[in-house]
């Protein structure tokens, strides 16, 4: 997890902090991924066509830089290493910027047309699985030896994408992945031991 320009996913957030705002028009909404090239001076560059706007990406030294060509509005985000950028189907200015370190990896809601971050950065410690309609985010354990006998854990996110782009948590599936990665159904955080296998049980 440290080159800068890394696969390209597709994400969203968490939470109700990350729903989007009321008053689009019922559509089927998607999640598309902004295509990315990197260029010669080892920035990662993308754009995104939207009516009579061009939105410009420029990814480079862990920093996002976005420009408006139509308004001339420039702003400056710092994140982590890149792994993909996503824009929602419709006429919606947020896009979804997915970005990883050495120890997680993190979703963040931005609005390009305001430079503004919404909400709080989701992440999870394993994998974020995306398709265009929903986002998986793994279950996750940190134990503190190799027999796995303490380890704090957790649980899986996922969320649907509902029509008007809004994130529609997904429970039950996500409740499914975490017994089938920790051995153990639980939601939220909880300590277990030897996660993973048949003898997996919440400390007491």
């Amino acid at each position: 997890m440290n080159s800068q320009f890394s696969h390209v996913a597709s994400a969203v957030a968490i939470g109700s902090l990350l729903i989007l705002p009321e008053g689009l028009t019922a559509h089927a909404c998607e999640l598309l991924p902004i295509p990315l090239t990197l260029g010669v001076d080892g920035a990662a560059h993308g754009a995104l066509n939207r009516q009579s706007e061009v939105i410009e990406f420029d990814f480079s030294d862990e920093v996002l830089r976005i420009n408006n060509r139509r308004t001339g509005t420039r702003c400056e985000i710092e994140a982590g290493f890149l792994v993909g950028l996503h824009s929602f189907s419709g006429s919606n200015e947020n896009v979804v910027l997915h970005t990883e370190d050495a120890s997680a990896q993190y979703i963040q809601l931005l609005n390009y047309s305001k430079c503004l971050q919404i909400g709080k950065p989701a992440s999870t410690a394993d994998e974020i699985s995306i398709t265009a309609r929903t986002i998986e985010m793994n279950a996750s354990c940190s134990c503190n030896d190799a027999t796995n006998q303490y380890c704090e854990c957790v649980s899986a996110k996922v969320y649907n994408i509902a029509p008007n782009c809004s994130l529609r948590p997904d429970e039950h599936r996500a409740r499914m992945i975490t017994k089938r990665i920790t051995g153990v159904d639980f939601v939220g955080k909880e300590k277990i031991t030897r996660p993973g296998t048949e003898e997996a049980r919440i400390a007491k």
